[in-house]
């Protein structure tokens, strides 16, 4: 082998190096984030459904409050018709 060639292969490993390192590191950070993004799905699915749970409650709550004010309208009607 001549100096030349071997200065040639230096130079291709150098550039492979440079060139997969980038790559490499890349491919990390793109695991990293897609762990980050499922566990940030399934926390969102999970508030998601808790709050949809919450909010169902919530209207059937809101709903027999408006049941009971209208009956309680009805008493204080009948109550003043009595005392006139």
């Amino acid at each position: 082998m001549t100096d030349t060639m071997i200065i040639g292969m230096i130079s291709v490993v150098g550039g492979l190096i440079a060139i997969i390192s980038p790559i490499l590191r890349l491919n990390t950070n793109i695991a990293k984030l897609t762990t980050i993004v499922e566990q940030l799905e399934k926390l969102v699915s999970e508030k998601t459904d808790e709050l949809s749970k919450r909010i169902t409650t919530h209207g059937l709550e809101i709903d027999q409050l408006r049941l009971d004010v209208s009956a309680h309208d009805i008493r204080i009607k009948n109550l003043e018709d009595k005392n006139k």
